[in-house]
């Protein structure tokens, strides 16, 4: 007589088949996630931008505008000044950047427009920007 196997034990064999095979895929899948997930240090102090060194923020110390003579309604330039020494400076008037400032160091420095700022701009928009590096 010949012996047979029975059915049911070559289904537990498939059962946990379909149960170590995904097991282990899933195994080797959470350490090869968690060797990319390594930390990466750095040491010393890290900043944007270029080199190293402390940004300056310098504050500004007095500001004045200059009327035009002949339409007094228009600002022909603003002159600051500012607590520490910059190289360069630009100012925005009523949405408007300017076309030119001079000085040097600490200020005083003179911005200009190509055309000027109105004094009815100025109020609706009540914004003065200064950007100095």
């Amino acid at each position: 007589m010949r012996k047979t196997r029975s059915r049911r034990r070559a289904g537990k064999r498939s059962a946990r088949r379909r149960v170590l095979l995904p097991l282990a895929v899933a195994l080797v899948a959470a350490s090869a996630v968690y060797a990319f997930t390594a930390s990466i240090s750095f040491s010393g102090t890290v900043q944007a931008g270029d080199g190293i060194g402390t940004p300056p923020t310098p504050s500004i110390t007095s500001m004045y505008f200059t009327y035009n003579s002949a339409t007094p309604t228009d600002v022909d330039s603003v002159t600051l000044s500012f607590s520490a020494a910059v190289t360069a400076v630009q100012a925005s008037l009523v949405g408007t950047w300017s076309s030119s400032c001079s000085g040097s160091g600490a200020g005083p420095w003179t911005c200009t427009w190509s055309t000027d700022p109105t004094i009815a701009g100025i109020n609706g928009n009540k914004t003065l920007r200064v950007v100095a590096t």
